[in-house]
């Protein structure tokens, strides 16, 4: 019984491994060098292809019996690099519609970080009932939810002309299922509160240079 429990832990391992360093490597690359968004995805998309072609290799390997050449390599390291390419477009652009509490959420989304967006696309591919209640803010915002107006929130675009910050449905859903998604969020380095406010919600942000401290 526990060798089954270990090799299907090692499983889940293995093929959650490579989402996990995407995401992962692009908030450490972000968090210690703050090269911009787009470049800290951009190494996380490379780490995450070399570690793509390694298990492509291995695999080959043990299947076929043999050694890769030098052009079953290079190949094996184009696939393995448009494969990870493709998935970080797809989160990053493809979120459904019926992942936003409104139509107008879609569009807003793009003022979002591009780092916080790949984790929550990456979130929906798992969890299809995601749903994202709020991102870029105003301070009238505030105002029209009957809240102090918050001065150092992540909701407002920052200096780079991201938000930083965006708001999960919690209330309906199942509290095992809650508490993995917050899991998540924080394994992959990012802020997380739940509160309130208007409504009981998951707080996500982004570490933010141009506002250190504020979640």
């Amino acid at each position: 019984m526990h060798w089954i429990i270990y090799h299907i832990i090692k499983l889940i391992l293995i093929l959650t491994l490579p989402f996990i360093v995407l995401v992962r490597g692009s908030v450490y690359i972000h968090q210690n060098y703050d090269p911009g968004a787009r470049l800290s995805i951009i190494a996380g998309v490379a780490i995450t292809a070399v570690l793509l072609f390694i298990y492509i290799v291995v695999l080959h390997s043990k299947v076929s019996g043999k050694v890769s050449g030098s052009k079953s390599i290079k190949s094996k390291a184009v696939v393995s690099l448009l494969l990870v390419v493709g998935f970080a477009i797809h989160s990053l652009y493809f979120i459904s519609g019926t992942n936003f509490k409104n139509p107008e959420l879609k569009t807003e989304i793009r003022t979002l970080n591009p780092i916080l967006r790949l984790a929550v696309g990456t979130l929906v591919m798992v969890d299809r009932e995601a749903v994202i209640t709020d991102a870029n803010r105003v301070p009238e915002d505030y105002r029209k939810m009957g809240l102090k107006t918050n001065k150092s929130s992540l909701h407002y675009k920052q200096e780079d002309g991201y938000a930083y910050a965006i708001d999960l449905r919690v209330r309906g859903k199942n509290e095992l299922r809650n508490k993995l998604t917050q899991w998540y969020f924080d394994w992959m380095g990012f802020n997380t509160l739940r509160h309130g406010g208007t409504a009981d919600h998951l707080h996500v942000s982004l570490p933010c240079h141009y506002r250190k401290g504020s979640i």
